[in-house]
């Protein structure tokens, strides 16, 4: 092996230690955009939710929307973390058709839907 052929394969291992190394270290604000894109689905549906069931349900006796919106935030999340951790992983269609029902079901209960006529 010549020298010329040993130093571009110095060159090669270095340069996969170096790319392998920085995908190893997450920053604080990969962190930050992590945690945001997972409970993503959550508050988009926390923000939706109040305005489809008042549009659905069309109920007066409803909970104030800000209220709603807190209550579907926080069910929501606690349904992808419970997702994430009996499936080990995020993103599965299962947690998110619980969430969708869990939201459903949250709505109607703070319209009072057993109480409609």
């Amino acid at each position: 092996m010549s020298s010329g052929e040993a130093f571009q394969g110095t060159i090669h291992r270095l340069f996969q230690a170096l790319t392998t190394s920085l995908y190893l270290f997450m920053t604080a604000w990969l962190l930050i955009l992590h945690l945001f894109n997972f409970v993503l689905p959550a508050l988009a549906m926390a923000a939706l939710m109040p305005w489809a069931g008042y549009w659905v349900l069309r109920s007066s006796r409803a909970v104030p929307v800000r209220r709603r919106m807190a209550v579907h935030a926080l069910c929501g999340v606690a349904v992808l973390v419970a997702g994430l951790l009996f499936q080990g992983q995020d993103g599965q269609m299962a947690t998110y058709a619980a969430l969708v029902l869990l939201a459903a079901t949250a709505e109607w209960a703070m319209h009072r839907g057993w109480k409609q006529t």
